[in-house]
């Protein structure tokens, strides 16, 4: 399964959970994504859930980018997930944007 491209129709979302958490950063789009890395890395140690668990969500496509250096210096594992890859069952977390989300 890993590494196979899995339609986005076969993907869910919990309907419940812990409200999301707000952060603002201004234009500081470094630090942003390092909190963003960051984050996701303390919530994987403290187990709660795999790689492929979690995802980003982002505005536009020129961010994609900027946040993959940020797991890259952390050596988490990425996907950037766009029109042409749809990597979804790798055991990464997954970075998009928040249109490529919806399908």
């Amino acid at each position: 399964m890993y590494g196979e491209r899995v339609p986005f129709a076969k993907c869910t979302s919990k309907k419940d959970g812990e409200m999301p958490i707000e952060k603002y950063f201004g234009d500081d789009f470094e630090r942003r994504d390092s909190s963003i890395a960051e984050t996701i890395k303390q919530w994987r140690d403290d187990d709660r859930g795999v790689w492929s668990d979690f995802a980003v969500l982002m505005r536009t496509k020129s961010f994609l980018g900027r946040v993959k250096e940020s797991f890259d210096k952390l050596k988490l594992p990425c996907t950037v997930i766009s029109h042409e890859d749809q990597r979804l069952g790798m055991d990464s977390v997954k970075i998009m944007t928040m249109h490529r989300a919806k399908g």
